[in-house]
Parts: C-alpha cells; structure tokens; sequence
C-alpha cells in the first residue's frame, strides 16, 4: 500500500453551515503582522488559480475552521471556510501552537501546487477561536465522480470490510464498502485502535471524515480518500439488540425467496479455524464464516453467529457480527471425497472438512494473491509451502499453514491421504450453471497428511537418473580419448608445418640476398641510363621523352614489384600478423609521404586465408592504394575488408581526380593489368569505376573456396 499524503489536492464547492468565525484579538493580530498589499486573502481564490500560478509561491492569509490534524513527521491540516476547503502544509508541530479540531485559525504563508490543486505552505498560524464542527454534507455519486469537489467535510454510510495498519504512515487503513465501490479511510493509529473499531466490521455504519483526492502524474483524479479524526467517528447504524437476528439454515442463505433484511443467525460445528476465517459445518453444507478477531474456538465447538451472508462463485460466505459458543463437542470427522474429473465434483464440498488420497507428486509454493477473495481483505495471504497430488485425473494442491514444512519423508509417488478444508474455483462459464474448474485443500498442520503407501527410493525417475549418470560417464571417457588422439595428431602436423616453415624461410632469405644482388641493382642502373639519354635527345624530344617515359614507368613499376616481393621473402611480415593489419602496416609509412588520409574498416569475423591469396590480396591492396596516391592526389583513401559467409570482399575508394579507365594501359599504368591479374588467380572478380574529377572506385570479389588456411573459422 502506498498512500501519499501530499497527493490529497483541494478543490471544494458547495456551502456549509458553519458557525460565525470568533473575531476576538483579530485587529491586533492584523497590526501585529505586516501584510503585503497582493497577498490572497479567500481560499476560493486561491483554489482558481492554475497550478502553474499557484507555483509561484504568492502570498496569502486565509481563515478557516480546523476539521483534520495530521502531527506527524511531516504534519497538515485541513481547514475550511465555510464555503471551501483547503489543504494547509506545516512547519514542524514543535514550533506551532497547541490547534485542536475544531479551531478557528488565520494561516500565513505561501501558495504551492498541490498533487491535483493548489495547497498553502504555512509560514505562520494564529487561533483566533474554537466552534463546534458543522454538519457534514452526505457522501452521494456526485461527490464520488466530480473533481470539482475536494477538501469536504462529508457524511459517509457504508460497511467496513477490512481493516489494515499502514505503519509508516502512522495509519490504520479501514476499506468499506461505499456505493458499490471500495474507498479507504485513514484513521490515527493509537492504543487499542483495532479493539475500538473491531465492533463496526461488517456492519452498517456511518461516519464523518474529511474527503480527499488522489490523482496520477497528470494530476488526474484516481479516486477518493477519507481522512477519520478516530474510531468515535465511526456509529452504528444497526443494532443487535433492537432488531433480532432471523435465523436461517446455513443451506437456505441467499436462496431464491429469501430475500432476509438485516442481521442473519446461523448455527453450525465448528470445523476449522484461522486468523479471521472460522469454518462451520451446517445440516447440509459448510460456510466460511469471517470474524473480525480472534473466534476463541476449536474444533467441535457449536457456534451461533450473527451477521450477514455475502455471495460468492460456489457458495455464500459469512460477514460475523458477533459470536456465541453453545456447546463443545469432539472434533468433527471427515467427509470422504472421491475425484473422477471435475463433471463429478461437489459443490458442497466447498469449505468442508474432507479427506481425500492421493498420490504425491512434488513440493513448491503456491503464490496466493491477496485478492482472490474480495473478503479476505484482513488476512491477505502470501506464499505457501504445496503438496501437489495427483487424484484420478487431477492435479490437487494441499496448501499447508504459514511456517509449517512437509513430512521429511514423504517420497513422489507414496500414496497419501489428504485431511483439511476443501476449497473450490468456479470456471468463467458464461452458463448459470455452477461449472468447478479446479480444487485445492487447506490443510490445519503437518499431520493432516497421512503417508498410506511410502515409494520406494529406486523409483523410476533416479533409475533413469542412474542409468543416465553411467551413460555420460561412458561417453566421457570414450570423448576423453578421441580429444587425446586428435591432441597428439594436431601436434604432430604442428611439428612438421613448422619444420616445412623453418626450410621454406631459409629458401626465401637466399632467393632474396640473390634478387637484391642482381635484379635490383640491374633495373637502377637502367633507369639511370635512360634518364642520360633523356637528356640528350635533341631530334623529335616530344615523341622520345613520351616513349622514355613509358620506360621509366615501366621500370618503377618493376622495381617497386621487385622491392615488395623482396620485402616479403626477407620479412614474411603475413606470417606475423592477419592481411587487415599487414595492409595497415605496409601503408602508413607511404601515408607520412602524402596528404592524403587512410581510413581501414573490418567488418565480420577475421578469417586466415592461405599464404598465396593473403599475398595476392596484399599486393592488389597497395597497389592500388599507391596508384591514387601518386597518380589522384586525393585526401582520403578508403579501404574496407568484409568478411562475408561464403566471401570476402574489398572495396578501395578515393576522392583524388579519377581517370578514363580505357586510357590506362596506354598511359603506362601497367599496375592495373596486374591487380586483374591477381584477381583471376583468386578466382575473383574486379570492378574499376572512375570519372575525371569524381575519384576511384575499385570492389574485389573473392570466393573463400579453397583459399581457406586450414583450421580457419
């Protein structure tokens, strides 16, 4: 239950009959206090401002006649003046002077926005005076669905059903029946509160309170709330000794032609009993009989009780008013119940002592919410240890006390037998018919169950277990041992790639020394040459330096081939990291050389390729990389590897100048024929898109079929 004070909001009309306000020591109050010239001087007023004005903390001095006191840790009041009332918010009570109920007050201090109308933040109380409280207004529909009224002194009628304490709030919550609806009432907690207002449960009454409102976020009405000065609010509308109980056959309340007015007695035996809930056996059938204290009973006892029967899906229950025991007598037995399938059920078994076998399936709790029984509102239950039992073809639950635990040896499947109260659910069958769904027992202690037939410890389930257990121990074992050969095999091949590595490397670093010794020196020297006679070429320069340069290209081209395959004979720089972070590595010196920026992306799972694709991969990369480098003059470059299921694709893209792909081999480009070329050994596919003054575009498609490094994901 959360119930926030400062929810209640004020917004009153309609009149009432109060008394003159006392105007003693009011002109040297006045004299006594400088008031500002805008302050807010009636609380209508104040109640028609918005919230978003009352927010602004205007001043005000209001009068009004004290009906509520709340002194608590945060305390208010309610005040009205006669025509409206207002909810004034405290300072703390020590520093405010003895107000009674009751009292005529002046209240100094600011407006503030309420939870759904402006209230007053008192800076400043004065009593200026006492009257007797004025006559209440009845509590009607109108007032019940109107926000246009609040903060009123009210008359309500109506029959508590419930009574609860709210201890962090200083409450005893009382839910009461009013106008088909429930609506609660705060009443202070005290010393023997429970005792005072126990004689009103279940009974017509009438009460004076002040009515509240509480409202959502949006400052919506939600509903009503009451706030009662104390139990002697609370009076009687009917009387035990002024109007005789009629009596009446458990079996006939609320029967067709019954229609009893007033207060009912029945006589039954007592079978049962639980905080606030007595079971009583009548001459045909049981009723749940609820008290508003402790029955003092035990079973056995024959009870005469007075009150009100109260309809319910299976059978009528019993509002208690008051209780005699007539006689004592030996605990009830029994009535043996048999289930078939719910067609066969009872109805009369409902709230009887039965007994029932059946054979125990497991133990778990049962959530009992605290509403499915609109009368159980003073004892609502919680969790509950559960039998669950297996009755023909039923699942039955035996709910035991709080607290109390099954037997320790009650095994699945040992055959018990069942002792409590019987409690039966209705279907929601649209049919007037009564339609069961489903049973459930309410079991008095531990020994109301009886184990007939105890299950052996080998029960069919822990032999399966057993024979499960050995079964994965089995195939542990045998998966122990293919994991050691398939070890010692993985390790064995690990040897010999290694010693095939070691061999291939050694390979590579003689072929390298031989290449710089003989190719590279060679092709520098002929590019020097070739520049010489650049230079002394005099007939038809135009045409000769065109053909030199195309030499000189073709020669750059070469020597740059050179140096990479070099570089990766002597470096293996792919047998130490993965192609995204070689191609990285390979090109970030080249990018301190140039303007341009490079940006690499990765997307998907990395996956290891053989040697000779990472290598054809490596290459076409940078190629292409350093062609838009010294060819585009971009200012960004592009590269993003995805590595799709069945594929990996890259694309290459730059912002440079662009070119006429058909222009390319005879400008001397010869890069771009072999980054074709590397892509067929690949089995792939290579895509070139670029326009003058628009960038490069280059999109590599390449299956993984047969390119996959052995063990790759």
């Amino acid at each position: 239950m959360n119930k926030i004070r400062t929810l209640l909001s004020l917004a009153a009309a309609g009149m009432l009959l109060l008394p003159a306000m006392p105007a003693a020591g009011q002109a040297a109050d006045d004299a006594a206090v400088q008031i500002p010239t805008n302050t807010l001087r009636n609380i209508g007023e104040i109640k028609q401002l918005s919230m978003g004005e009352a927010g602004r903390a205007y001043h005000a001095l209001v009068e009004g006649q004290v009906l509520y006191i709340d002194r608590g840790d945060t305390p208010f009041m309610f005040i009205h003046d006669g025509q409206v009332g207002m909810y004034i918010q405290l300072t703390v009570w020590s520093e405010l002077p003895e107000i009674h109920v009751g009292d005529w007050v002046r209240v100094e201090g600011y407006t503030q926005a309420g939870g759904f109308s402006p209230i007053i933040m008192e800076h400043y109380v004065t009593v200026t005076g006492w009257a007797p409280l004025p006559k209440p207004k009845p509590y009607d529909r109108t007032m019940q669905q109107s926000p246009s009224i609040d903060v009123e002194w009210v008359a309500i009628y109506g029959r508590p059903i419930a009574m609860e304490l709210a201890g962090d709030y200083g409450y005893v919550v009382v839910t009461m029946e009013v106008m088909d609806t429930q609506s609660d009432l705060f009443v202070p907690y005290g010393e023997q509160v429970f005792d005072r207002l126990a004689p009103f449960m279940f009974r017509e009454v009438y009460v004076q309170a002040i009515m509240g409102t509480t409202a959502n976020a949006h400052l919506q009405m939600t509903g009503r709330i009451f706030y009662v000065d104390g139990p002697d609010a609370f009076m009687l509308l009917d009387s035990v000794a002024e109007h005789p109980a009629t009596p009446v056959p458990i079996h006939e309340l609320l029967s067709y032609g019954k229609d009893l007015e007033g207060l009912i007695r029945i006589e039954g035996t007592v079978l049962h009993t639980a905080p606030g809930t007595l079971y009583v056996r009548g001459e045909q059938n049981s009723l749940k009989a609820l008290l508003a204290g402790d029955s003092h009973c035990k079973p056995g006892d024959v009870v005469e009780l007075t009150g009100y029967a109260k309809a319910q899906p299976i059978s009528p229950s019993f509002w208690t008013v008051s209780l005699k025991k007539i006689a004592s007598g030996p605990p009830p037995a029994p009535t043996p119940i048999l289930i078939d399938g719910i067609e066969l059920m009872d109805p009369d078994w409902n709230n009887d002592f039965v007994s029932l076998e059946a054979d125990y399936v497991y133990t778990g709790k049962a959530f009992i919410p605290s509403s499915m029984d609109s009368a159980d509102g003073l004892h609502p239950k919680s969790a509950q240890e559960t039998l669950w039992c297996q009755a023909g073809n039923q699942l039955i639950e035996a709910r035991l006390p709080d607290g109390v635990l099954p037997k320790p040896n009650l095994r699945p499947g040992s055959r018990v037998r069942l002792q409590g109260i019987c409690q039966l659910t209705k279907s929601k069958d649209p049919r007037l018919e009564r339609m069961i769904e489903s049973l459930w027992i309410e079991l008095a202690d531990g020994d109301a169950v009886t184990i007939i037939d105890l299950a052996s410890w080998w029960t069919t389930r822990r032999l399966l277990w057993g024979l499960g257990i050995a079964l994965f121990a089995c195939s542990l074992s045998l998966a122990w041992i293919g994991a050691l050969h398939r070890t010692v095999e993985r390790q064995t091949d690990t040897i010999g790639q290694q010693i095939k590595r070691e061999t291939t490397l050694n390979e590579r670093q003689r072929i390298a020394r031989e290449l710089h010794d003989t190719l590279e020196q060679g092709l520098t020297a002929l590019s020097i040459q070739l520049r010489r006679i650049g230079r002394k070429v005099q007939s038809d320069p135009v045409a000769t330096l065109d053909t030199i340069e195309m030499a000189e290209s073709m020669l750059r081209v070469c020597r740059e081939e050179s140096r990479a395959s070099i570089q990766d004979l002597r470096g293996g720089i792919l047998e130490k990291m993965d192609l995204p972070n070689a191609i990285e590595h390979l090109l970030a010196p080249r990018m301190t050389e140039s303007p341009a920026h490079l940006k690499l992306e990765v997307e998907g799972v990395r996956r290891r390729l053989t040697l000779f694709a990472e290598h054809q991969l490596l290459r076409l990369v940078t190629e292409a990389a350093s062609n838009a480098m010294q060819h585009a003059a971009p200012s960004h470059i592009w590269i993003n590897l995805t590595y799709l299921p069945d594929r990996l694709l890259i694309r290459i893209r730059d912002d440079g100048c662009g070119f006429e792909p058909s222009e390319v081999e005879r400008m001397g480009h010869f890069g771009v024929r072999g980054m074709y070329e590397r892509a067929n050994r690949l089995n792939g596919t290579l895509q070139l898109e670029s326009r003058l003054g628009e960038g490069t575009t280059i999109v590599l498609s390449m299956p993984y079929d047969g390119f996959l490094e052995e063990g790759s994901l």
